[in-house]
């Protein structure tokens, strides 16, 4: 519980919290032996990857794509409906639980793909994907092409659509 604090409380409670709240069954040390033992066995490593990291990877990507020309700057100007939707599909994903087994960056490239389809942004100079949805700027910064994530893609879609 501590390690968790530290990781997402503003400000963590101290280790004679902890005692407290254990009624005096563990004291200072024993509280921070085991932190240390448990951080050990970890490896230091607690930050999960999700698709959210991802989605904002392949949004900048798909902001430079050629759909977006017209707008001024559009590399740092974010389309907030296409990034509502990526995030409203990749919420949806949570619920779906074939995809547990599936990359987060295969995740969040399906659904920026299927956010694109839904509002039909296109990248018509490169329509490889038949449609134009999925650009050539995404495919290099996901490293997914379409056969990749097709299935994911098809998962999400109807579970977009029973909602």
């Amino acid at each position: 519980m501590m390690i968790a604090c530290k990781l997402h409380e503003v400000t963590p409670p101290i280790v004679k919290d902890f005692c407290y709240i254990s009624a005096g069954t563990y004291d200072k040390s024993q509280i921070t032996e085991m932190e240390l033992e448990i951080c050990t066995l970890l490896s230091f490593n607690f930050h999960i990857v999700t698709p959210h990291h991802f989605a904002n990877i392949y949004l900048r990507a798909s902001f430079v794509s050629s759909s977006c020309l017209s707008r001024p700057a559009c590399s740092i100007q974010y389309d907030d409906v296409l990034v509502f939707m990526v995030e409203y599909i990749l919420e949806i994903a949570l619920l779906q639980s074939v995809l547990v087994s599936e990359r987060p960056s295969k995740i969040a490239a399906a659904a920026v793909y299927l956010a694109r389809a839904t509002l039909g942004i296109r990248d018509l100079s490169d329509t490889s994907d038949g449609q134009g949805f999925y650009s050539k700027t995404l495919r290099w910064y996901s490293g997914y092409d379409m056969d990749d994530f097709c299935y994911v893609v098809l998962v999400l879609h109807d579970a977009q659509k029973n909602v």
